[in-house]
Protein backbone atom coordinates (compact mmCIF):
# COMPACT_ATOMS: atom_id res chain seq x y z
CA UNK A 1 0.00 0.00 0.00
CA UNK A 2 1.36 3.40 -0.99
CA UNK A 3 1.11 5.80 1.96
CA UNK A 4 2.23 9.10 0.43
CA UNK A 5 3.80 9.21 -3.01
CA UNK A 6 7.18 10.94 -2.96
CA UNK A 7 9.13 9.57 -5.92
CA UNK A 8 8.66 7.92 -9.30
CA UNK A 9 11.31 5.51 -10.55
CA UNK A 10 11.35 5.35 -14.35
CA UNK A 11 12.86 2.70 -16.54
CA UNK A 12 14.39 4.34 -19.62
CA UNK A 13 14.20 2.22 -22.79
CA UNK A 14 10.60 1.61 -23.78
CA UNK A 15 9.28 4.03 -21.17
CA UNK A 16 10.94 7.42 -21.69
CA UNK A 17 12.27 6.68 -25.17
CA UNK A 18 10.93 4.27 -27.80
CA UNK A 19 14.39 2.85 -28.37
CA UNK A 20 13.96 -0.91 -28.14
CA UNK A 21 12.78 -1.54 -31.75
CA UNK A 22 15.77 0.50 -32.95
CA UNK A 23 18.20 -1.60 -30.92
CA UNK A 24 16.74 -4.78 -32.37
CA UNK A 25 17.14 -3.37 -35.88
CA UNK A 26 20.78 -2.60 -35.06
CA UNK A 27 21.38 -6.17 -33.88
CA UNK A 28 19.73 -7.63 -36.98
CA UNK A 29 21.93 -5.41 -39.15
CA UNK A 30 25.02 -6.50 -37.19
CA UNK A 31 24.23 -10.17 -37.77
CA UNK A 32 23.49 -9.59 -41.47
CA UNK A 33 26.73 -7.68 -42.06
CA UNK A 34 28.60 -10.68 -40.74
CA UNK A 35 26.71 -13.26 -42.78
CA UNK A 36 24.44 -14.43 -39.98
CA UNK A 37 20.75 -14.28 -39.18
CA UNK A 38 19.34 -13.43 -35.76
CA UNK A 39 16.44 -15.49 -34.48
CA UNK A 40 13.52 -13.03 -33.99
CA UNK A 41 12.12 -14.65 -30.85
CA UNK A 42 15.49 -15.07 -29.15
CA UNK A 43 16.34 -11.51 -30.10
CA UNK A 44 13.30 -10.22 -28.20
CA UNK A 45 14.77 -11.66 -25.01
CA UNK A 46 17.29 -8.82 -25.05
CA UNK A 47 14.50 -6.29 -24.43
CA UNK A 48 15.02 -4.78 -21.00
CA UNK A 49 18.18 -6.79 -20.38
CA UNK A 50 21.41 -5.36 -18.99
CA UNK A 51 24.41 -4.76 -21.25
CA UNK A 52 26.04 -7.95 -19.96
CA UNK A 53 22.93 -10.08 -20.38
CA UNK A 54 22.23 -8.68 -23.85
CA UNK A 55 25.65 -9.70 -25.14
CA UNK A 56 25.38 -13.10 -23.50
CA UNK A 57 22.12 -13.69 -25.38
CA UNK A 58 23.57 -12.43 -28.68
CA UNK A 59 26.68 -14.57 -28.27
CA UNK A 60 24.52 -17.67 -27.76
CA UNK A 61 22.81 -16.93 -31.09
CA UNK A 62 26.11 -16.21 -32.81
CA UNK A 63 27.89 -19.53 -32.15
CA UNK A 64 28.29 -22.07 -29.33
CA UNK A 65 31.80 -20.90 -28.43
CA UNK A 66 31.33 -17.15 -28.94
CA UNK A 67 32.63 -14.88 -26.17
CA UNK A 68 30.24 -11.98 -25.39
CA UNK A 69 33.02 -9.44 -24.86
CA UNK A 70 34.65 -10.20 -28.21
CA UNK A 71 31.28 -10.08 -29.97
CA UNK A 72 30.57 -6.68 -28.45
CA UNK A 73 33.93 -5.43 -29.67
CA UNK A 74 33.18 -6.72 -33.18
CA UNK A 75 29.88 -4.83 -33.07
CA UNK A 76 31.71 -1.61 -32.19
CA UNK A 77 34.10 -2.11 -35.10
CA UNK A 78 31.56 -3.07 -37.76
CA UNK A 79 28.52 -1.03 -36.71
CA UNK A 80 29.97 2.28 -35.56
CA UNK A 81 27.60 4.01 -37.97
CA UNK A 82 24.53 2.71 -36.13
CA UNK A 83 23.77 5.44 -33.61
CA UNK A 84 20.44 5.86 -31.87
CA UNK A 85 19.00 9.38 -31.82
CA UNK A 86 17.36 9.72 -28.41
CA UNK A 87 15.83 13.00 -29.50
CA UNK A 88 13.89 11.23 -32.26
CA UNK A 89 13.09 8.27 -30.00
CA UNK A 90 11.71 10.40 -27.15
CA UNK A 91 8.12 9.56 -26.23
CA UNK A 92 5.81 12.38 -27.40
CA UNK A 93 4.99 14.63 -24.48
CA UNK A 94 7.98 13.43 -22.44
CA UNK A 95 9.18 16.76 -21.07
CA UNK A 96 5.68 18.08 -20.46
CA UNK A 97 4.76 14.95 -18.48
CA UNK A 98 7.92 14.99 -16.36
CA UNK A 99 7.47 18.70 -15.75
CA UNK A 100 3.90 18.20 -14.57
CA UNK A 101 4.93 15.41 -12.19
CA UNK A 102 7.73 17.56 -10.82
CA UNK A 103 5.27 20.41 -10.23
CA UNK A 104 3.26 18.00 -8.07
CA UNK A 105 6.26 17.77 -5.75
CA UNK A 106 7.47 14.36 -6.92
CA UNK A 107 11.12 13.45 -7.30
CA UNK A 108 11.90 11.64 -10.53
CA UNK A 109 14.61 9.00 -10.94
CA UNK A 110 15.82 6.96 -13.90
CA UNK A 111 16.48 3.33 -13.00
CA UNK A 112 17.81 1.57 -16.09
CA UNK A 113 19.77 -1.54 -17.00
CA UNK A 114 21.56 0.57 -19.61
CA UNK A 115 25.11 1.85 -19.16
CA UNK A 116 25.55 5.27 -17.57
CA UNK A 117 26.93 6.97 -20.74
CA UNK A 118 23.79 5.94 -22.63
CA UNK A 119 21.53 7.32 -19.90
CA UNK A 120 23.50 10.56 -19.77
CA UNK A 121 23.29 10.95 -23.55
CA UNK A 122 19.53 10.33 -23.46
CA UNK A 123 19.10 13.01 -20.79
CA UNK A 124 21.16 15.51 -22.78
CA UNK A 125 19.51 14.83 -26.15
CA UNK A 126 15.94 14.91 -24.84
CA UNK A 127 16.41 17.91 -22.56
CA UNK A 128 14.97 16.26 -19.44
CA UNK A 129 17.86 17.17 -17.13
CA UNK A 130 15.82 19.77 -15.16
CA UNK A 131 13.32 17.09 -14.13
CA UNK A 132 15.60 14.19 -13.13
CA UNK A 133 16.72 14.00 -9.51
CA UNK A 134 19.22 11.16 -9.96
CA UNK A 135 20.09 8.08 -12.01
CA UNK A 136 20.84 4.42 -11.30
CA UNK A 137 22.46 2.54 -14.20
CA UNK A 138 22.90 -1.17 -14.79
CA UNK A 139 26.61 -0.93 -14.07
CA UNK A 140 26.19 0.90 -10.76
CA UNK A 141 24.81 -2.18 -8.99
CA UNK A 142 26.21 -5.70 -8.63
CA UNK A 143 23.13 -7.38 -10.09
CA UNK A 144 21.02 -5.64 -12.73
CA UNK A 145 17.39 -6.29 -13.56
CA UNK A 146 15.58 -8.69 -13.05
CA UNK A 147 17.25 -8.53 -9.63
CA UNK A 148 15.94 -5.69 -7.44
CA UNK A 149 19.33 -4.07 -6.69
CA UNK A 150 18.85 -1.05 -8.98
CA UNK A 151 15.46 -0.19 -7.49
CA UNK A 152 16.73 -0.69 -3.95
CA UNK A 153 19.63 1.64 -4.75
CA UNK A 154 17.22 4.25 -6.13
CA UNK A 155 15.18 4.16 -2.94
CA UNK A 156 18.35 4.61 -0.89
CA UNK A 157 19.23 7.66 -3.00
CA UNK A 158 15.71 8.99 -2.48
CA UNK A 159 15.94 8.23 1.26
CA UNK A 160 12.55 6.59 1.13
CA UNK A 161 10.96 3.16 0.76
CA UNK A 162 8.50 1.24 -1.41
CA UNK A 163 5.51 2.71 0.48
CA UNK A 164 6.36 6.11 -0.99
CA UNK A 165 7.39 5.21 -4.56
CA UNK A 166 6.14 3.61 -7.73
CA UNK A 167 8.11 2.19 -10.64
CA UNK A 168 7.23 2.71 -14.30
CA UNK A 169 8.28 -0.22 -16.47
CA UNK A 170 7.58 -2.03 -19.74
CA UNK A 171 9.68 -5.23 -19.78
CA UNK A 172 9.49 -8.57 -18.00
CA UNK A 173 12.92 -8.03 -16.44
CA UNK A 174 11.84 -4.64 -15.18
CA UNK A 175 8.56 -5.78 -13.66
CA UNK A 176 10.37 -8.65 -11.92
CA UNK A 177 12.94 -6.24 -10.47
CA UNK A 178 10.33 -3.75 -9.27
CA UNK A 179 8.18 -6.46 -7.72
CA UNK A 180 11.19 -7.97 -5.94
CA UNK A 181 11.93 -4.51 -4.50
CA UNK A 182 8.38 -4.33 -3.13
CA UNK A 183 7.26 -1.61 -5.53
CA UNK A 184 3.90 -1.00 -7.15
CA UNK A 185 4.19 -0.56 -10.91
CA UNK A 186 2.62 1.39 -13.72
CA UNK A 187 3.18 -0.63 -16.87
CA UNK A 188 3.69 0.91 -20.30
CA UNK A 189 2.57 -1.45 -23.05
CA UNK A 190 5.57 -2.74 -24.99
CA UNK A 191 5.21 -3.06 -28.76
CA UNK A 192 7.72 -5.91 -28.68
CA UNK A 193 6.24 -7.81 -25.73
CA UNK A 194 2.70 -6.61 -24.99
CA UNK A 195 2.03 -9.56 -22.67
CA UNK A 196 4.63 -8.21 -20.22
CA UNK A 197 2.18 -5.49 -19.19
CA UNK A 198 0.05 -8.09 -17.40
CA UNK A 199 2.56 -7.96 -14.53
CA UNK A 200 1.81 -4.27 -13.84
CA UNK A 201 -0.49 -3.02 -11.11
CA UNK A 202 -1.76 -0.28 -13.42
CA UNK A 203 -1.53 -0.58 -17.23
CA UNK A 204 -0.99 2.55 -19.33
CA UNK A 205 -0.25 3.01 -23.02
CA UNK A 206 2.27 5.83 -22.49
CA UNK A 207 3.77 7.84 -19.63
CA UNK A 208 1.58 10.74 -20.74
CA UNK A 209 -1.25 8.83 -19.04
CA UNK A 210 0.67 8.66 -15.76
CA UNK A 211 -0.50 11.96 -14.19
CA UNK A 212 -4.13 11.04 -14.80
CA UNK A 213 -3.58 7.56 -13.37
CA UNK A 214 -2.02 9.00 -10.22
CA UNK A 215 -4.98 11.36 -9.78
CA UNK A 216 -7.46 8.48 -10.18
CA UNK A 217 -5.52 6.42 -7.63
CA UNK A 218 -5.57 9.47 -5.32
CA UNK A 219 -1.78 9.50 -5.15
CA UNK A 220 -1.62 13.14 -6.32
CA UNK A 221 -4.18 15.93 -6.58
Amino acid sequence: MIQKLEAILFDMDGVLVDSEPVYLDFFRTFFARNGKQADPERLKKTVGASHKKTWQLLAEMWSPDCEPEKLCELYRKTCADLVLSYQRAAVPGLRQTLGLLQQKGLRLYIVSASALPSIQRMIAETGVQPYITDVVSGESVRRSKPDPDAYLQAMRLAQTDAEHCIAVEDSRYGFQAARAAGLHTAGVRSRLDPQAQAAADWPISSITELPGLLVRQKLIK
